[in-house]
């Protein structure tokens, strides 16, 4: 029901989780990005991965895009958009071409990721990790 969603709702933006936006008709709500981005970074620190694993992955994927970037002449995912206007297309490129341009995106986000992460490997350490560390 309305009201027992609602207080849900300010609670959540109470704590930070959720951002209100009243500006149009009606009250939206959206996650907090920098918060979901921290938390990425600290599962990326926690998850068992060196900093050279995490390094090596960012290698990987700054390789992936320079590859499209390449292969179709362009510099953005929405300049690979650009392209579906060429009429040579066939259906199965145009949708291989909508699917990379996804991906590409996906990779940008995640390049900022784990760039942080390893940026501030050691502040993301878990606490434990670093009482030990200065003992």
């Amino acid at each position: 029901s309305h009201e027992p969603t609602k207080r849900v709702l300010d609670r959540l933006v109470d704590d930070g989780i959720l951002h209100r936006d009243e500006s149009g008709t009606h009250t939206t709500y959206y996650p907090d990005y920098r918060r979901q981005a921290m938390q990425e970074a600290m599962r990326l620190r926690d998850s068992g991965h060196t900093v050279e694993e995490l390094t090596d992955r960012l290698a990987d994927m700054k390789t992936q895009i320079r590859d499209w970037e390449g292969e179709f002449g362009v510099e953005s995912p929405n300049q690979l958009r650009g392209t579906l206007a060429d009429e040579s297309l066939d259906g199965d490129e145009e949708d291989r071409r909508r699917e990379i341009a996804r991906e590409w995106e996906h990779l940008q986000r995640r390049i900022q990721i784990v760039g942080f992460a390893i940026r501030e490997w050691d502040f993301l350490a878990p606490t434990t990790e670093s009482a030990e560390a200065s003992s």
